[in-house]
């Protein structure tokens, strides 16, 4: 069986909300939520990689587990890389973000889709990009931006398109390294049976 380490990155300064992580939901940091999702999942090991003391405080604290790195990561993936060596873990199958592009292949259709995470924002945030192709024709090409949500499960990707403003809520998880299962409304689906599952294949 393969062995999944989750890796959970974070930072006081985030640009969006800075000092969000500590930032309390009923009594609990939301960082420490976010630590107890991925242990739900029981896929493997949960740890925060952290620039912050105070954050790896309250995470040990809450009963997760957490480590220190430093504070010149441009983002995420980054500072979960060196979290990965800190670690000393080397029988690890799986380390995953959402960056990069992901082909869903339909009967007739393919869809694409390419996120590249905002620098610094710690892979929440980034620009999201869509086309579809039919045979050698490609059509609808559109750029955009995404925002994640990974403190309530299932997670939530926000996606929004630059010029025609069309906006789409997903749920989304990760099946293993290589495949993102995703279900899409115009509002937020209830659950995953609130609509078409569709599977995307990492291609790069």
């Amino acid at each position: 069986m393969n062995k999944v380490l989750i890796l959970i990155p974070s930072r006081m300064s985030a640009k969006r909300l800075p000092g969000k992580p500590l930032l309390e939901i009923n009594n609990l940091p939301i960082i420490s939520h976010v630590v107890n999702r991925g242990k739900e999942t029981k896929l493997g090991e949960v740890v925060v990689c952290a620039e912050d003391k105070e954050i790896v405080s309250a995470v040990e604290k809450n009963a997760g587990r957490a480590i220190l790195t430093g504070s010149h990561h441009k983002n995420g993936t980054e500072r979960i890389y060196e979290g990965l060596q800190k670690l000393g873990i080397n029988n690890v199958d799986y380390v995953r973000s959402i960056d990069g592009q992901w082909v869903f292949k339909g009967a007739v259709i393919i869809v694409i889709w390419n996120f590249t995470t905002t620098s610094g924002d710690d892979g929440l945030t980034g620009d999201f990009e869509q086309w579809i192709q039919m045979g050698d024709k490609v059509s609808n090409r559109e750029k955009g931006t995404f925002t994640i949500d990974y403190s309530v499960k299932p997670w939530t990707l926000d996606w929004t398109m630059s010029s025609s403003g069309i906006r789409r809520i997903s749920l989304f998880n990760f099946g293993d390294n290589e495949t993102l299962n995703v279900i899409t409304g115009e509002t937020k689906p209830e659950d995953w049976d609130d609509g078409q599952i569709m599977q995307y294949k990492y291609s790069q």
